[in-house]
Protein backbone atom coordinates (compact mmCIF):
# COMPACT_ATOMS: atom_id res chain seq x y z
CA UNK A 1 0.00 0.00 0.00
CA UNK A 2 1.51 3.46 -0.81
CA UNK A 3 0.22 6.07 1.25
CA UNK A 4 0.73 9.76 -0.58
CA UNK A 5 0.48 12.69 1.69
CA UNK A 6 -0.94 15.82 -0.02
CA UNK A 7 0.71 18.96 1.71
CA UNK A 8 -1.30 22.36 1.65
CA UNK A 9 -1.35 23.86 -1.98
CA UNK A 10 -0.59 20.39 -3.37
CA UNK A 11 -2.66 17.68 -5.05
CA UNK A 12 -2.61 14.08 -6.07
CA UNK A 13 -4.14 10.94 -8.07
CA UNK A 14 -3.69 7.42 -7.51
CA UNK A 15 -5.01 4.46 -8.61
CA UNK A 16 -5.09 0.90 -6.59
CA UNK A 17 -4.51 0.33 -2.97
CA UNK A 18 -2.97 3.62 -2.42
CA UNK A 19 -4.44 6.16 0.38
CA UNK A 20 -4.15 9.80 -0.26
CA UNK A 21 -3.69 11.68 3.45
CA UNK A 22 -3.42 15.33 4.67
CA UNK A 23 -2.59 16.51 7.38
CA UNK A 24 -3.31 19.80 9.45
CA UNK A 25 -6.36 21.26 7.18
CA UNK A 26 -7.36 23.96 9.66
CA UNK A 27 -9.15 26.57 7.85
CA UNK A 28 -8.06 24.81 3.98
CA UNK A 29 -10.59 22.87 2.29
CA UNK A 30 -9.86 19.15 0.98
CA UNK A 31 -11.29 18.03 -2.20
CA UNK A 32 -11.27 14.65 -2.46
CA UNK A 33 -13.05 12.80 -5.67
CA UNK A 34 -12.98 8.55 -5.75
CA UNK A 35 -14.37 6.25 -8.92
CA UNK A 36 -14.47 3.26 -6.66
CA UNK A 37 -14.98 0.94 -10.05
CA UNK A 38 -11.68 2.11 -11.37
CA UNK A 39 -10.17 2.28 -8.03
CA UNK A 40 -8.87 5.63 -8.44
CA UNK A 41 -8.82 8.50 -6.10
CA UNK A 42 -7.46 12.26 -6.18
CA UNK A 43 -7.17 14.76 -3.94
CA UNK A 44 -6.38 18.76 -3.61
CA UNK A 45 -5.64 20.50 -0.07
CA UNK A 46 -6.95 23.79 -0.94
CA UNK A 47 -5.60 26.89 0.37
CA UNK A 48 -7.77 29.94 -0.52
CA UNK A 49 -11.21 30.23 -2.01
CA UNK A 50 -10.45 32.37 -4.84
CA UNK A 51 -7.66 32.52 -7.35
CA UNK A 52 -8.18 36.70 -7.17
CA UNK A 53 -6.96 36.52 -3.71
CA UNK A 54 -3.58 35.21 -4.67
CA UNK A 55 -0.50 37.42 -5.44
CA UNK A 56 0.53 34.39 -7.51
CA UNK A 57 -1.96 32.53 -8.76
CA UNK A 58 0.38 29.82 -10.72
CA UNK A 59 -0.50 26.82 -8.76
CA UNK A 60 -3.64 25.27 -9.76
CA UNK A 61 -3.81 23.32 -6.19
CA UNK A 62 -4.33 26.27 -4.52
CA UNK A 63 -7.70 27.24 -5.41
CA UNK A 64 -10.80 25.47 -6.23
CA UNK A 65 -11.60 26.63 -9.60
CA UNK A 66 -8.29 25.12 -11.05
CA UNK A 67 -7.97 22.22 -8.85
CA UNK A 68 -11.33 20.08 -9.62
CA UNK A 69 -10.77 20.56 -12.99
CA UNK A 70 -6.66 19.09 -12.08
CA UNK A 71 -8.40 16.31 -10.35
CA UNK A 72 -11.16 15.47 -12.97
CA UNK A 73 -8.17 15.55 -15.68
CA UNK A 74 -5.78 13.13 -13.49
CA UNK A 75 -8.49 10.83 -12.69
CA UNK A 76 -9.57 10.33 -16.19
CA UNK A 77 -6.16 9.69 -17.51
CA UNK A 78 -5.77 6.92 -14.78
CA UNK A 79 -9.28 5.22 -16.41
CA UNK A 80 -11.94 6.84 -13.77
Amino acid sequence: MIERIVKVADWAAERGDAVLVTLGLGSCVAIMLHDAEACAGAMAHILLPSKSLARDATNPAKFPETAVPLLVERLTALGA
